[in-house]
């Protein structure tokens, strides 16, 4: 997506935020967020994921995947707080393109 999409989708929130610069630093998370959302979305990831679901031996599904924001100024990186879980289930119809068995959803 386009970080005007992204605006869009949250435009409520940031037009609720006085602060330029606290708006453009939720902006950046929120654009964050929403590309993490997109990595999951693509068929190469799903595949990789279900494949690693579907291994016995596999400790947890991979790849996993991390919305984090890195701040110049102050040199810290920040891992977002994101239900990837939740926000993916709104949307699931959509874009899950491979299916776990039931066997193995949690």
């Amino acid at each position: 997506r386009n970080i005007r999409d992204v605006v869009r989708l949250h435009k409520e929130e940031l037009n609720s935020i006085a602060d330029a610069e606290k708006r453009y630093r939720r902006l950046v998370e929120l654009n964050t967020i929403e590309q993490s959302l997109n990595v999951f979305k693509t068929g190469a990831v799903q595949r990789a994921r279900v494949a690693s679901r579907l291994n016995p031996t596999a400790q947890y599904t991979i790849p996993r995947v991390h919305a984090m924001v890195y701040d110049p100024i102050t040199a810290e990186l920040t891992k977002l707080p994101v239900d990837f879980k939740r926000a993916l289930a709104e949307h699931e119809s959509t874009y899950n393109l491979y299916q776990v068995p039931k066997l193995f959803e949690s």
